[in-house]
């Protein structure tokens, strides 16, 4: 919608979603095990792999991905004249997406946080790695008019400038918590930590200092046989 607001300014309000099926996602390992508590057996990982041809990782794509997007885009934009404009846009969004974000093991890179688990693809549902809640930006474009009367060399060389400036703010990147340590599934594959609750896992900025981003309180170490209750993507925010 844009509509023609008192004082020349313009307005417009819009909805953008969009949804994607079918999306390829990429396994570190489709060979894995099923997770188990390491404790409860004698066997190797590769013992207990479901292909026993290929004893080792397997890398592979599943055309099992999904994702949704939904936002409301606003833009105010005022025409003051004698070459001056002014322009502000604010979008408010969220980016679901899983069981991951990069697709296609050849060129796609390791860029975010990897699915975990073939076997539950909905574990790995989560924010998706490009979710930016709020994006807020403002110019202010001005035509320099000193020589546009001018002519020959003066003209093409100093006509047609312009001075802007562009201010721009935007929410920080959804990020991960990883759990350092031994397998704690017997897959071979490290987990994630446990969510610990009734813990804000987002500092405000005046807590936060180079040695703690976050609320390292707000986790803890999986349960055994178990990947862990953070999710993929957005356990914090990134400031």
């Amino acid at each position: 919608i844009q509509n023609q607001l008192p004082g020349a300014f313009t307005g417009q309000i819009a909805y953008v979603g969009a949804h994607g099926t079918h999306n390829f996602i990429s396994y570190n390992d489709t060979n894995m095990p099923f997770p188990i508590n390491p404790a409860s057996t004698t066997l190797s990982i590769n013992a207990r792999r479901p292909n026993q041809t290929f004893l080792r990782p397997v890398q592979g794509d599943f055309s099992r991905g999904n994702s949704s997007y939904n936002s409301l885009q606003t833009q105010l934009e005022r025409r003051i004249g004698h070459g001056l404009n002014t322009l502000v846009a604010y979008t408010w969004s969220k980016s679901i997406s899983g069981p991951g974000d990069i697709g296609g093991i050849v060129g796609g890179g390791n860029f975010g946080a990897s699915p975990l688990n073939p076997y539950d693809p909905r574990y790995d549902r989560s924010l998706s790695l490009y979710d930016i809640p709020h994006r807020f930006s403002g110019t202010v474009l001005y035509d320099i008019p000193f020589f546009q009367s001018s002519s020959g060399l003066k003209k093409l060389l100093l006509d047609g400038f312009q001075v802007s400036t562009i201010v721009t703010a935007v929410s920080g990147d959804a990020s991960n918590v990883a759990y350092s340590g031994t397998s704690n599934t017997g897959t071979g594959q490290n987990s994630r930590p446990d969510k610990v609750p009734g813990q804000i896992p987002n500092l405000a900025r005046g807590q936060r200092t180079p040695m703690m981003q976050f609320n390292t309180a707000a986790f803890t170490a999986p349960q055994p046989g178990e990947f862990g209750t953070s999710p993929r993507t957005g356990a914090v925010r990134l400031p």
